[in-house]
């Protein structure tokens, strides 16, 4: 039974502490009634919810501590991440046009906007919101009268001693702090030079594992190119793909410099290990740092030592990058996936379960589902009740599930293990409709709970593994609790337990 849930990818920080550059920069507000405060929640009214619908714009908050807490969310690996001069730098030009749009679609603030148009210097500006969190690391909040707070760890002992410290008879308070990193360009400190500067990159990973709570992990790429390797098409059937000139370096491999960085990172002479998230590197780069673990780090690879990380993300339903058709006995979920390749082949997520990875689903609909199979799950529960079209509007979820789940028991792996809850709420995304935010995930889970019981019980499949025959909650409880625990238990500590 899952005492509290897990998100192992969202960015809380990203909207209050964009709001602080408008009153006192960095500033981390322990009014919660204050845009720079990670413990404001802004509801979301009708027009908004207008919006995220019909435009994918999300104009209130999704993972603001209190919908974390509201939501039973109480460990969380938190994104941080200075936003690309690509996302505000649009194709509208400099002036007062480019910045109403980009207030509009980020909703970041005109001061934290210009602040990223001119800055020169990704690397402070994360050292920025790093100190952000560490403002209110520990330190009470009082919300309706109930004392809350956040504590940021270091390592999985601290997790097990915070969680068994607790002992509030109604409910945890607290929420667990991982803190994590979006992509590389944030080692950047030079982005007047078009190649990246060796010394600063690699100085700047050492400062990033000095820090009192260093990452646990980094997603590499992300939606620019970052000097390091190719990234994903990650904009398209977005707002933001009609502003945005997001081609340069798409779809390319690593650099020399990528290759120096990757290794500083995964090094354990100057530190701690920083795992590595693959979300949003180009498929080529994927294919490569795939060969880099299993032949320059071999040792480490067959010793289970480098986990294949993904963050947030969703199937396509190919079997692979060569092979770009269904594997035999997963048509019908293949089917209705998103095809693009920023999602993930058939024989991707293998390697991420056999590396002992993890996979973060992520709950953006623009990314989990294609057009027709969004558009029927709609059309299925059109005038029902609400419950009835989030159990509809769940399915898409479900069919990524389903789908990971046959596959790894057709290759004789454990279905259920690498899977978990990477939803990228307050990431700019599209969420699942009545899946608002982080106050959402108990009813995501109840509808997830009751697709999984349909499906076996159906009788459809057949497991070719038995011990894969679970109960729907156990699926579930994994999914949302204890996968990322396990995952937590073997690599937040630096080591593995083999």
């Amino acid at each position: 039974m899952r005492p509290f849930l897990i998100d192992i990818h969202v960015h809380p920080g990203l909207n209050p502490y964009g709001k602080s550059f408008s009153t006192l920069r960095g500033s981390n507000s322990m009014d919660p009634t204050q845009e720079n405060s990670i413990w404001r929640k802004d509801h979301p009214n009708d027009l908004e919810r207008l919006l995220e619908r019909s435009l994918g714009l999300v104009k209130f908050t999704q993972s603001d501590f209190q919908s974390l807490t509201n939501g039973h969310v109480h460990c969380i690996c938190a994104s941080l991440y200075s936003i690309e001069q690509g996302l505000v730098r649009l194709k509208t030009g400099s002036g007062w046009l480019t910045d109403t749009l980009t207030n509009f679609i980020s909703g970041l603030g005109k001061d934290r906007i210009n602040f990223l148009q001119s800055n020169k210097d990704y690397f402070s500006d994360l050292e920025g919101e790093y100190r952000f969190y560490n403002e209110l690391h520990n330190r009470t909040v009082w919300i309706n009268g109930t004392a809350r707070k956040y504590i940021l760890l270091k390592n999985f002992t601290e997790l097990e001693t915070a969680i068994a410290s607790e002992g509030h008879a109604d409910g945890l308070h607290t929420i667990f702090v991982i803190l994590t990193v979006e992509g590389m360009h944030n080692l950047d400190s030079r982005l007047d030079q078009a190649e990246g500067d060796e010394n600063l990159f690699l100085a700047n990973v050492d400062k990033l594992k000095s820090w009192t709570h260093p990452p646990f992990f980094v997603t590499f790429a992300h939606h620019f190119y970052n000097k390091l390797c190719g990234h994903a098409e990650s904009l398209v059937d977005m707002i933001q793909d009609q502003l945005t000139r997001q081609e340069y370096q798409m779809n390319t491999g690593f650099t020399p410099l990528g290759w120096k960085v990757l290794d500083k990172l995964l090094d354990t002479a100057n530190g701690r290990r920083i795992y590595i998230d693959i979300k949003h590197m180009s498929r080529l780069s994927r294919r490569q740092y795939f060969e880099y673990l299993q032949n320059t780090r071999n040792a480490e690879w067959a010793a289970g030592k480098l986990p294949v990380i993904v963050s947030h993300g969703a199937c396509n339903g190919f079997k692979s990058e060569s092979e770009k058709i269904h594997s035999p006995g997963l048509e019908d979920t293949g089917r209705h996936m998103y095809v693009k390749d920023i999602n993930f082949y058939d024989d991707e997520i293998l390697l991420v379960a056999r590396s002992g990875g993890i996979f973060g689903l992520q709950l953006d609909e623009r990314r989990i589902a294609n057009r027709n199979y969004k558009r029927g799950s709609r059309l299925r529960s059109l005038f029902a009740s609400k419950f009835k079209r989030q159990l509809a509007n769940s399915r898409m979820v479900w069919n990524n599930i389903q789908h990971i789940g046959m596959l790894l028991d057709q290759h004789d792996l454990p279905a259920w293990d690498c899977m978990t809850i990477g939803s990228d709420y307050d990431g700019l995304i599209d969420s699942v409709n009545l899946f608002w935010s982080a106050e959402d995930l108990p009813a995501l889970a109840k509808c997830l709970e009751i697709k999984a019981e349909e499906w076996l019980s159906g009788g459809g499949y057949a497991f070719r593994n038995p011990s894969n025959r679970i109960g729907a909650q156990e699926i579930v409880d994994k999914i949302f609790y204890s996968n990322a625990m396990e995952f937590f238990r073997k690599y937040f500590d630096g080591t593995v337990e083999i």
